[in-house]
């Protein structure tokens, strides 16, 4: 989610009268209803994944997570607003950076 989170609440309550009225105002309602699923309590539906100011960093941080489910093929945004993007494939198939801690000593 890319929303302040007090417009969390106002977002999932979006997708949730789309999906009561079964309109197709909400790309997620709309899957819920074509395959069966259950609406959900918001702290089970909606998670935040990263909380940054509106702007450039923000938009590819939400680039990169929506190129990442596209890249499973986990999505629900259109495939023609996805683009190929070559600096995301080569953060996607590099190991994490594994912080090593020093082991604490006793006293």
């Amino acid at each position: 989610m890319w929303v302040k989170p007090a417009s969390f609440m106002v977002l999932f309550n979006e997708h949730k009268n789309a999906f009561w009225t079964n309109g197709h105002s909400s790309k997620f309602a709309h899957h819920l209803i074509e395959h069966s699923h259950s609406f959900g309590f918001i702290h089970n539906t909606l998670q935040m994944l990263e909380h940054h100011n509106k702007g450039a960093h923000l938009n590819t941080l939400e680039r990169f997570h929506i190129y990442t489910e596209y890249t499973t093929d986990n999505h629900l945004n259109d495939n023609h607003t996805i683009f190929p993007n070559k600096i995301f494939d080569v953060l996607l198939k590099t190991p994490p950076f594994i912080s090593i801690t020093p082991p604490t000593q006793a006293p």
